[in-house]
C-alpha cells in the first residue's frame, strides 16, 4: 500500500512498481539464435531424407537384384523433391516472427512508463500540499476524489499497467525464442533417425520441447508479487497457467522408413506448433482478465473505484469540479482560516 502522511500534515506520496526485472532475467536464460539457424535445419532435414530415400530405392533394387544395381543417378531422378516441400512450410512457423518485434515492444512501453514515476511526477506532490492549505467543499472532493486516488493508486496502478503488458511481451518473447530452440532440435534428431534408416536398427530418439511451460515460468517469477496497491491482475499477482491440450513435453521420433519418419516428423511439428499456441493463448487469457477487471473500474458509478485508475471528480454532486478547469466560488474553495 502507498504511505499516507496526512497525520502529519502531509500528502500521500505515489509508490512506484517495478515487476519486469524477473522476468527479463527469466527470458534471457532463453538464447536468441537467427532465423537462419531454423531454417538451415529444415533444408538439412529435406537432404537427409532425400538420401535416405536414395538408399532405400537402392536396398530394393540390390534385394530384387535389379539391372542397374548400383546406378546411383538413376535412385536420385527417381526420387520426387516435391514431396518434402511441406518441410520448409511448417518450419517457417517457427522462425516467421521475429523476438525482436516483442522485445522492442517492452522497451517501449517501459520508456513510456518512465514518466510516471514518483521522481517525475514531483509538481502533483507540490499540488497535493498546496491543496492542504486550502479549505471548501471543491477542496474536499478534489483532495479526497483526485490528488488521494492518483498519489495513493491511480498511478501506481498505470505504472502496474506498462509492467502488465511488458510482462507480457517477455513473456512472449520468450515461446518465439523457444521455438526456435525446438525447432532446431527436432531437426537434429530427425537426421539422426534418416540416416540410420538402412541399419538394421534404426535410431530412436527422444526431443523435449521446451517451449512448453516457458511462458508460465516468465510470469511466474512476479506472479505472487502482488502490487503496490494490493491489487492484482490477470498476469501479475494472479499468474498464468498452460491449458492442458494433451501435447506431451517428450516426443519420441523413429521408423524405418523414410514415410514413417516423415510421418512422426509432422506430428512432432504439429505439436510444437499446438505448443506454441497454447502459451500463448494463456497470455491472452491473462490480459483478457485485465482487461475486464480494468473496464469493472472504469464503468463503476463510484467515482472512488474508477479513481483506482482513472483519478476523477463526480459531477453531479454540484461542487465545483477543480481537476476540469473550473473556478469555485470562495465559498468552495479558500484559504483555510
Amino acid at each position: 500500500m502507498a504511505t499516507k502522511q496526512e497525520e502529519n500534515g502531509g500528502s500521500a506520496r505515489i509508490v512506484d512498481v517495478d515487476f519486469t526485472p524477473a522476468p527479463a532475467d527469466e527470458l534471457n536464460s532463453v538464447s536468441v539464435i537467427p532465423w537462419s539457424d531454423v531454417k538451415e535445419a529444415a533444408d538439412l532435414i529435406v537432404q537427409a531424407a532425400i538420401t535416405a530415400r536414395v538408399a532405400e530405392i537402392h536396398q530394393a533394387d540390390v534385394l530384387n537384384e535389379g539391372p542397374t544395381v548400383g546406378d546411383a543417378q538413376r535412385y536420385r531422378e527417381m526420387v520426387n523433391d516435391a514431396d518434402f516441400d511441406w518441410i520448409g512450410e511448417k518450419f517457417q512457423y517457427f522462425y516467421e516472427r521475429w523476438p525482436a518485434f516483442a522485445g522492442g515492444i517492452a522497451s517501449s512501453l517501459q520508456e513510456a512508463k518512465q514518466s510516471l514515476l514518483s521522481g517525475r511526477m514531483t509538481p502533483i506532490n507540490n499540488v497535493a500540499d498546496v491543496t492542504d492549505a486550502w479549505a471548501g467543499e471543491a477542496q474536499h472532493d478534489f483532495k479526497s476524489y483526485f490528488l488521494n486516488p492518483m498519489l495513493t493508486q491511480a498511478v501506481s496502478n498505470q505504472q502496474l499497467m506498462f509492467d502488465e503488458l511488458t510482462v507480457a511481451m517477455q513473456a512472449y518473447e520468450s515461446i518465439l525464442r523457444q521455438c526456435r530452440h525446438d525447432a532446431v532440435a527436432i531437426a537434429r534428431e530427425t537426421i539422426k533417425v534418416l540416416d540410420s534408416i538402412t541399419d538394421k536398427t534404426p535410431e530412436d530418439v527422444q526431443v523435449t520441447l521446451g517451449v512448453l511451460g516457458v511462458a508460465v515460468g516468465v510470469v511466474a517469477t512476479v506472479a505472487s508479487g502482488g502490487t503496490a496497491t494490493g491489487l492484482t491482475l490477470g498476469l501479475i499477482g494472479s499468474g498464468i497457467s498452460a491449458v492442458s491440450t494433451g501435447v506431451s513435453a517428450a516426443q519420441n521420433i523413429n521408423g524405418d522408413t523414410v514415410e514413417s519418419v516423415m510421418s512422426q516428423l509432422r506430428t512432432t511439428l504439429d505439436d510444437l506448433k499446438e505448443a506454441m499456441d497454447n502459451e500463448e493463448q494463456a497470455i491472452a487469457d491473462g490480459l483478457a482478465e485485465t482487461e475486464t477487471k480494468l473496464q469493472g473500474w472504469l464503468s463503476s458509478s463510484d467515482p472512488l473505484t474508477v479513481g483506482t485508475i482513472l483519478a476523477n471528480e463526480p459531477n453531479d454532486d454540484g461542487t465545483t469540479d477543480i481537476s476540469d478547469g473550473h473556478v469555485p466560488p470562495e465559498s468552495e474553495f479558500g484559504p483555510k482560516r
